[in-house]
C-alpha cells in the first residue's frame, strides 16, 4: 500500500478508478485487522494482497520524464470556462400608491404678506397639491382671521407694514399655541432671525418666483400639528 501511495503522490502511477478501489478496499481490512486483533489470524487478506500485488507489478499508468536543467519547459495556455450567469426570475414589483394630497377639510393655512403678487404665487403653488390657502395682506387683518379660522400654519412675511412679522408671531401663538408660523423674507439677518426663533417660528424660507420650497416645512408643519393635536385635546 505504501509503494502504491508513494507512485501515486510522485506522479508514477495514474490514480485511475481501479487504484483508488483497490487502496480503499485494502484500507478496509487493514481498518478491520486493527481494530480486532485478537480475532486477525482468523482474516482472510489473500485477496487485497493479490490486488495490491498486482499493481505494483504493473508497469506506470504514464511516463515520466526526468527534466534536466537545459530542459525547456512550454505550458499551454490556461482557458477559463465562460461564466454562465444564472437566470433570474422575474420580480413584481407594485408601485407605491401616491400620498393622498391634504384637502381643506384637515388643513387650514394662511399666508400673510402685503404684497398681492407674494400672496397669489403661494396660493397657486399650493392649490397644485390640493391645498387652499387663505389671504392677509396685513397684520391686524391676519389677527382677525386667526381668531375666526384657527389656522395650522401661517407663512408670513418678516417685513409687513405696521406691525412686522416678528410682532405679529407671540399674537397668533396666544390665539392658537399649536399655530406653525413659517416666516418668508427677503433679508432677513441674525437678529430678526433669532427674534423670531423665539417668539415660536419653526422656520425660514426666502422669497423665491414659484414657492416650491415652501412644501416641505409645510408639510412637516403639518405633520407635527396632527401630532400635538391628540395631545393638547387631552389637556383641555
Amino acid at each position: 500500500m505504501e509503494n502504491l501511495l508513494d507512485q501515486v503522490r510522485e506522479s508514477k502511477m495514474e490514480p485511475t478508478a481501479k487504484v483508488v478501489s483497490t487502496l480503499l478496499s485494502s484500507l478496509d481490512v487493514l481498518r478491520s485487522l486493527l481494530d480486532n486483533v485478537a480475532e486477525s489470524n482468523g482474516y482472510d487478506i489473500s485477496d487485497a494482497l493479490e490486488s495490491l500485488i498486482a499493481l505494483n507489478q504493473a508497469p506506470a499508468a504514464f511516463p515520466v520524464t526526468e527534466v534536466s536543467a537545459s530542459t525547456s519547459i512550454h505550458f499551454a495556455p490556461v482557458v477559463e470556462a465562460p461564466v454562465v450567469a444564472a437566470p433570474v426570475a422575474a420580480v413584481t414589483v407594485t408601485p407605491e400608491k401616491p400620498t393622498a394630497p391634504v384637502t381643506q377639510t384637515r388643513t387650514r393655512v394662511l399666508v400673510v404678506d402685503d404684497d398681492p403678487i407674494v400672496r397669489s404665487l403661494v396660493v397657486r403653488q399650493f392649490s397644485k397639491v390640493g391645498i387652499n390657502v387663505d389671504q392677509a395682506d396685513a397684520a391686524e387683518v391676519a389677527t382677525q382671521m386667526m381668531r375666526k379660522s384657527l389656522y395650522h400654519v401661517v407663512i408670513c412675511d418678516l417685513n409687513l407694514p405696521g406691525m412686522s412679522g416678528v410682532e405679529l408671531l407671540p399674537k397668533l401663538k396666544a390665539i392658537s399655541p399649536l399655530v406653525q408660523v413659517i416666516m418668508l423674507t427677503g433679508d432677513a439677518n441674525l437678529v430678526t432671525v433669532l427674534e423670531s426663533l423665539e417668539n415660536g417660528a419653526v422656520d425660514f424660507v426666502p422669497k423665491a418666483r414659484d414657492y416650491a420650497s415652501l412644501l416641505p416645512p409645510v408639510v412637516n408643519a403639518l405633520s407635527r400639528v396632527d401630532r400635538w393635536m391628540p395631545l393638547m385635546k387631552s389637556r383641555r
